[in-house]
């Protein structure tokens, strides 16, 4: 099922503080809860650390995070945090980093008062710890600006998202139905590198291995799934055509069930076969594949057969929507998709 994505949020602060000022921390957990608001409220999953003043602090908390199987970590100094206590952990962490730079203030005019400055220096921090990371070679996001602001969130949002779908998009088990389609060469990637960069695996079949696959659903499946396609759809056809396409739909999502498949690419060329059960190509499985998340793309292109909206962390209406040609009569255009769409 679609999920959102989860960032962790590891608040950062300086141990001196909590001897000289130690009412302090607690003073600056509303800004902390107010971060996490602003991210939630973008459909962001979010998890907090326990806030880290020192190594061990921080090696503690990174480990709390990564137990939690976030997408994306989340800094925010709530305070000046000397960049040595949390830069080691960090570097060696393979989470993608983003640097919250926002304030509890929004104006720092000649009339603030100078001790909102024990509040609001937290970009002290930040620019010391982003120094110690680019020397690193360790590569960071920043979103500035103050903590109330809708905008900042939203660009946290979608940096969540680029990094959730980065995540999923590795480390893939892809399935390929039929050769690749003859001459088309823009989505072309070597097996092998897609296995040593991505640690994507791809399984190439001939339609008719999904046979046995097939034979084993029963009418009762074939029959419920028609209903629920007369609930959600409406259906202007033939119902022995129907039938076909979901018994043979059917067939392939446990297919790709059983075979722990998260994307599938099929070339409708292979399905050339005039005999049950594998008479027809399953355009229709394919957009309940991508509803449900499952990647799919045409033409044998394992490439861009990513988790579709498994996440919601592809742009927003993510859909098989190739143009394949435009009615330039109108204006706009008016896009005509090749292949499928999602329901």
């Amino acid at each position: 099922m679609p999920r959102n994505p989860h960032v962790g949020i590891l608040p950062l602060y300086l141990e001196l503080y909590d001897r000289s000022l130690p009412t302090l921390r607690a003073e600056q957990q509303p800004f902390l809860a107010q971060a996490v608001q602003g991210l939630e409220q973008q459909g962001l999953q979010v998890s907090v650390a326990p806030v880290a003043c020192v190594r061990e602090e921080f090696a503690a908390s990174l480990r709390h995070l990564e137990e939690c199987d976030i997408d994306l970590l989340v800094t925010l100094h709530l305070a000046y945090s000397p960049s040595l206590e949390s830069v080691g952990c960090l570097v060696a962490s393979t989470l993608p980093i983003l640097m919250l730079d926002v304030t509890p203030d929004e104006d720092f005019g000649l009339d603030v008062d100078p001790l909102r400055l024990l509040y609001n220096h937290g970009i002290h921090g930040l620019q010391d710890l982003a120094s110690m990371l680019k020397r690193h070679g360790r590569d960071y996001q920043v979103a500035a600006g103050h903590v109330g602001d809708e905008s900042v969130m939203k660009r946290c949002a979608d940096i969540a998202r680029g990094a959730q779908a980065a995540r999923e998009w590795k480390n893939q088990r892809i399935l390929r139905i039929g050769e690749v389609f003859h001459g088309m060469g823009d989505f072309q990637a070597e097996e092998t590198l897609l296995a040593s960069r991505f640690g994507i695996t791809v399984q190439q079949i001939k339609p008719l291995e999904l046979k046995e696959s097939i034979l084993s659903v029963s009418p009762g499946s074939i029959e419920e799934e028609i209903l629920l396609d007369r609930q959600r759809y409406q259906i202007d056809l033939d119902p022995a055509v129907h039938d076909r396409s979901v018994r043979l739909g059917l067939g392939l999502r446990d297919y790709l069930d059983q075979g722990g498949f998260t994307a599938f690419s099929m070339n409708f060329n292979a399905f050339d076969s005039p005999d049950e059960p594998i008479e027809t190509v399953p355009f229709l499985e394919c957009c309940k594949a991508m509803e449900r998340g499952v990647g799919y793309a045409g033409e044998g292109d394992v490439l861009t057969a990513k988790p579709g909206r498994r996440s919601g962390a592809w742009i927003r209406e993510d859909n098989l929507h190739r143009n394949f040609l435009s009615g330039l009569e109108r204006e706009p255009p008016v896009p005509v998709p090749h292949g499928g769409g999602q329901p």
